[in-house]
């Protein structure tokens, strides 16, 4: 998907969302290079029963809460900050 243009905008638009809405289950998107999951987007769930949405292209998906992505995401911008 990729719809932000650096990482730290999906960072700071993570912190906003778990402001506003809570720390909720979400669908975190994420490519596989070399072994380790980097991230690309995140969308929240809007049904407990609904099934697990399909990447774009190469990307897969998987259910855990917001606020365990945030670390994710910051550790990722400090190994791979052009991803």
């Amino acid at each position: 998907m990729r719809f932000y243009d650096d990482l730290q905008e999906l960072i700071v638009e993570l912190i906003a969302d778990i402001a506003d809405i809570g720390n909720e289950n979400i669908w975190a998107f994420y490519e596989e290079k070399d072994g380790k999951k980097l991230y690309t987007d995140y969308r929240f769930k809007n049904d407990p029963a609904e099934k697990q949405p399909a990447g774009f292209g190469v990307e897969k998906s998987e259910e855990i809460k917001a606020s365990q992505l945030l670390p994710l995401l910051k550790e990722q911008k400090q190994n791979h900050p052009n991803f």
